[in-house]
């Protein structure tokens, strides 16, 4: 009588691949799933402390989180590295092969670093993508849909009317950036990886990534005073948002 096969014994590829070690599970669904990619990037969650992180975050956002982080999940898919969504409890973040990723960035970066080795460019591909996840984590445990009590009080605070949705909207993108910059670690051989404004980003995400370099100070004497977001901050807030629109 024959043995029967193990499929997993032939190493054959599956159409989805489930990884947790980080507290944070990881599925890679793209057609070609990386085990070792996504390992990497589970191991790489735990040692970003990813996860403490966004407790930070959760305690600083207050009444305003819905979710705590460990009912999120990290799902890969096809894409472009730093690109990143949020479903759900259910975090997106775009990633090649790889292979692609270190190639790609070893042609970004060598223009204005010299010769990037694959060990800086592994380095940074993993950082980029723990990255992703602290930032898009953060709007899975923010509510600032356009009926949120962040909304409303924001309203209230601000004294401008919620007739328009984006407003708060570009809240809590600007406080994601933030909490992101706040965290952001140094990775050779581009430094820190806080938020930057680049040439090709659209006038949205420039404007975004720009509120969140505005709030990053005040997040972040928040968060070490152990405070939550409170009316002063809506406030001050509401004033550089403000600022930002009169550009």
């Amino acid at each position: 009588m024959e043995t029967p096969i193990n499929p997993e014994d032939l190493n054959i590829p599956t159409t989805e691949m489930e990884i947790k070690k980080s507290g944070i599970e990881v599925t890679d669904s793209r057609k070609s799933p990386d085990a070792n990619q996504a390992e990497n990037i589970s191991e790489q969650i735990e040692t970003d402390s990813i996860i403490d992180s966004l407790q930070d975050a959760k305690n600083f956002l207050g009444k305003y989180s819905t979710k705590s982080p460990q009912e999120l999940s990290v799902k890969i898919v096809e894409g472009i590295l730093g690109e990143g969504t949020v479903k759900g409890t259910q975090i997106e973040i775009q990633m090649p092969s790889q292979t692609e990723a270190i190639r790609g960035l070893q042609e970004s970066l060598e223009p204005n670093f010299g010769e990037v080795s694959e060990q800086e460019s592994d380095e940074l591909v993993l950082a980029s993508a723990t990255s992703t996840v602290l930032h898009e984590g953060v709007h899975g445990i923010l509510d600032s849909t356009p009926t949120s009590q962040l909304a409303v009080d924001y309203e209230r605070v601000s004294g401008t009317p919620n007739t328009n949705e984006d407003v708060v909207a570009l809240l809590g993108e600007g406080i994601a950036y933030a909490i992101q910059g706040c965290y952001a670690r140094e990775v050779q051989p581009i430094g820190s990886l806080a938020p930057r404004i680049n040439e090709q980003d659209s006038p949205e995400v420039k404007k975004r990534k720009a509120l969140g370099e505005k709030l990053k100070p005040k997040v972040n004497e928040y968060i070490d005073a152990g405070k939550e977001i409170d009316d002063e901050f809506l406030a001050f807030a509401s004033q550089q948002i403000k600022c930002l629109e009169n550009l």
